[in-house]
């Protein structure tokens, strides 16, 4: 195959192969022939769709997180809440960490990915984007899975078949403000086109120009091309000497992140915060999550004995929901990291793509662990009738917490190209490893 200029080549994100810069019709996607990794599925009138959903979406979002959700009738006593009460609940009954972690999850950052979005589409829209619109791409990438009010929102609807029993429910407006808030969060990120927002900046001369057109082969490693792909917005650039050092990394000419061969320290750094996730994974299990206060006496609740309090009152599906969010995916997230690192240098084709599979499965799932968290936040806020009954976060859910970040951290943390990437590159030097093109 002959050689191409990097302008007309992308490398895979997942396995660093080279391949010529696919261009898919609207409804096709183009993924990695090696790894089956996405590359880039077109996504038609992207600008105009993001910028009505996302307007919709803030005007939306003061209702959806202040008002009550819903309120609770128990024998003449009311109680409503809001999402951001569920908060406060936390910070009162001295759970700050936690309180946070809701907090940032579940209402500052959906507000700050809509603001991006508004920002980053509307001079796009209007044909006139800005410099800073490349930074502010970068910026949502990263924050886009902190975000989480599908979350809560399904933590909203286990909260309402965990409480039916105890009171009358009548759904607040807040309840329909905030499922019309996540419809429309989750929508506009399918809308959102990324490679065609970088084309725009490109088409507008908004990036500075290579330092010269280098050529490269498709269908070989980026790395040992020497050629670098950004991990944050994708684009190519011509390995050099100056690349070897860590603590002064070239800046991507498109978006700024810093151009590492491979993540700095990665499988140390991934190795650390999963041992930290198995330590605090054992009293997030072990300890009580939960209390209930009901006419003067208490009873702690572990993660388990949520799940069996489910299946005993018949409600099957809540209980394999609970189940699977809040116990087989932090241990499968923890042991198919542990999996992917230790298999790390395996060179069988087949292992490394269903390694490669399984690494973006993880990366997706991770998230989804705080839903139990969520569901104690809104219980502690709701279910507040004096001495008749209460109900209190107890000491695993920081835990717990930890768990959740650590995990999805960890998953932010390794490099899953290491999978692809022969012995000598994983035991090189840096100076070795990135060598520019042509030596």
């Amino acid at each position: 195959m002959r050689p191409l200029p990097l302008s007309r080549l992308c490398a895979c994100g997942a396995c660093d192969l080279l391949l010529p810069r696919p261009e898919p019709a609207v409804g096709e996607i183009a993924t990695c022939p090696r790894c089956g990794h996405r590359l880039y599925k077109p996504k038609p009138d992207s600008p105009n769709r993001v910028l009505a959903l996302v307007l919709t979406g803030l005007m939306l979002y003061p209702m959806a997180i202040f008002l009550p959700l819903m309120t609770l009738d128990n024998l003449g006593m009311s109680e409503s809440a809001s999402v951001f009460d569920s908060c406060l609940a936390l910070w009162r009954n001295h759970y700050p960490d936690v309180a946070v972690v809701v907090l940032a999850t579940a209402v500052v950052f959906p507000l700050v990915k809509l603001l991006l979005l508004a920002a980053i589409v509307l001079p796009l829209g209007l044909d006139a984007p800005r410099p800073s619109t490349a930074r502010l791409l970068r910026l949502h990438l990263h924050l886009e899975e902190w975000g989480m009010d599908e979350i809560y929102f399904l933590g909203i609807l286990v909260t309402v078949v965990k409480i039916t029993s105890m009171a009358h429910i009548e759904y607040d407006i807040g309840f329909w403000a905030f499922l019309g808030l996540t419809l429309l969060s989750i929508a506009s990120i399918q809308a959102l086109d990324r490679e065609w927002c970088w084309q725009q900046l490109r088409s507008h001369h908004l990036l500075p120009p290579p330092a010269g057109e280098t050529l490269a082969v498709p269908g070989r490693g980026a790395l040992v091309s020497g050629v670098l792909r950004c991990l944050d917005c994708g684009l190519l650039a011509a390995c050099t000497e100056d690349d070897a050092d860590r603590h002064a990394p070239r800046r991507c000419r498109r978006c700024g992140a810093a151009l590492h061969p491979r993540k700095p320290a990665s499988l140390e750094r991934t190795w650390a915060l999963l041992v930290t996730a198995v330590i605090l994974a054992l009293p997030a299990n072990l300890l009580p999550i939960m209390r209930v206060d009901r006419l003067g006496s208490s009873e702690r609740s572990t993660i388990m004995d949520g799940i069996v309090y489910f299946f005993k009152a018949g409600d099957y599906t809540v209980g394999i929901v609970i189940f699977v969010a809040s116990m087989l995916v932090p241990l499968f997230k923890i042991f198919g990291m542990v999996i992917v690192l230790l298999t790390i240098g395996a060179r069988q084709a087949a292992s490394q793509r269903q390694k490669t599979i399984m690494f973006h499965f993880i990366e997706f799932i991770g998230r989804w662990s705080l839903l139990d968290i969520f569901v104690i936040a809104l219980l502690q806020a709701l279910v507040h009738f004096g001495s008749l009954t209460s109900i209190q976060a107890d000491t695993a859910s920081r835990y717990f917490a930890g768990v959740v970040v650590t995990t999805m951290l960890a998953a932010k943390t390794l490099d899953v190209r290491l999978l692809w990437d022969r012995p000598r590159l994983r035991r090189g030097r840096p100076r070795d490893v990135c060598a520019p093109v042509g030596t």
